[in-house]
């Protein structure tokens, strides 16, 4: 798969450090839903060896505004999650495009998806504190964007 090219597709304040030690910026989360999540280093930062620790990944989703659209998914690693993320977007895809057999986006279309979203978290597991580190959309799709790009390679 290029990432270059459209993908065909069959029918508060936190932030983090990228597992390459790239900072994302902080974001703002619209509503209050993961208030009670707290890093132990002001601002939220990661370093690079807290996230080589990272395991286990939740991702956390509210749809709409409606309170009730709230979920999570559970994957076993941060790779899963974002593959989640990127399911997500695509089981939206097949309902709002029923009758198409195959369906075309690019990386754009994905982030504006995550954009659209009213909220979305991933919360992270550090093996070694047994705490889970939060991330917000910027590092999502950053990390969306790596595994995309490994898996075609």
């Amino acid at each position: 798969m290029d990432l270059d090219r459209p993908f065909v597709m069959d029918m508060d304040r936190e932030s983090c450090n990228d597992i390459d030690g790239v900072s994302i910026a902080p974001q703002q989360h619209s509503s209050n839903i993961y208030q009670s999540t707290k890093t132990r280093k002001e601002g939220g930062g990661h370093t690079m060896a807290e996230f080589r620790q990272a395991k286990h990944t939740i991702i956390l989703v509210q749809y709409t505004r409606d309170p009730n659209s709230r979920t999570y998914l559970d994957f076993e690693s941060v790779n899963g999650g974002m593959d989640g993320v990127v399911k997500m977007y695509e089981a939206k895809l097949k309902q709002l495009n029923p009758d198409l057999k195959n369906i075309t986006y690019d990386i754009q279309d994905l982030y504006t998806y995550i954009d659209s979203l009213t909220d979305l978290s991933a919360l992270v597991l550090d093996l070694e504190t047994k705490t889970y580190l939060p991330c917000g959309k910027e590092w999502i799709k950053k990390k969306v964007f790596q595994v995309l790009k490994n898996q075609a390679a």
